[in-house]
């Protein structure tokens, strides 16, 4: 299978339950959504950047340096059939993670080790998860986030938008009421990483 690739590289997972750890990135070209707030708008654009699934693994060996964790991003990865390249992945052991806006139903999402969904306002969740363990919710916290929608729901992250210390504010706010809901700051900006 062949998909359309923007990056491919090694960093500090900085957003969500995985934060602080090393994972190789596998960046997707293509989104299904135009958020105003998104912070990956380069993986919007079309480019010619084709690889196969043989090939994205080939380069993720390339990087590992022994590390296990893969994280499938975007724009959208669930645009693309990701089944062979998960596959491919998992046959050279790794653990594999998505991330998703969740508007997209994935009949294979018990094959991915870990799966983060991104809801955007106004859009349906429609990948559905069973298993609590396997998966958490990343809100970001805007002025418009709508936390009454969201607030029977474990398993939940909140990202002030760009880190902005209004909405800082307002995510904590959010957790002192909420207090299973955790902090997500985007520690790759922090720390100026890619």
């Amino acid at each position: 299978m062949t998909y359309q690739i923007n990056e491919i590289f090694q960093s500090i997972q900085g957003e969500g339950k995985f934060s602080g750890q090393l994972v190789t990135f596998i960046r997707l070209q293509g989104c299904n959504l135009r958020c105003a707030f998104c912070d990956t708008k380069k993986a919007w654009s079309k480019i010619n950047n084709p690889m196969n699934h043989e090939e994205i693994v080939e380069e993720v060996n390339r990087l590992s340096n022994y590390c296990p964790y893969v994280v499938i991003t975007g724009g959208e990865p669930l645009i693309w059939d990701l089944e062979p390249l998960i596959d491919e992945l998992k046959n050279n052991y790794y653990l594999v993670h998505l991330e998703t806006n969740g508007t997209i139903a994935c009949k294979y999402w018990r094959k991915f080790d870990y799966i983060t969904i991104s809801p955007k306002e106004n859009q349906p969740i429609n990948l559905r998860i069973q298993n609590t363990d396997m998966f958490s919710y990343k809100y970001i916290v805007t002025e418009g986030l709508k936390y009454e929608d969201i607030s029977k729901l474990a398993n939940v992250y909140l990202q002030p938008r760009n880190n902005e210390p209004e909405m800082i504010k307002k995510a904590i706010k959010l957790i002192k009421r909420y207090p299973l809901w955790k902090l997500s700051i985007q520690i790759q900006k922090v720390i100026n990483i890619r």
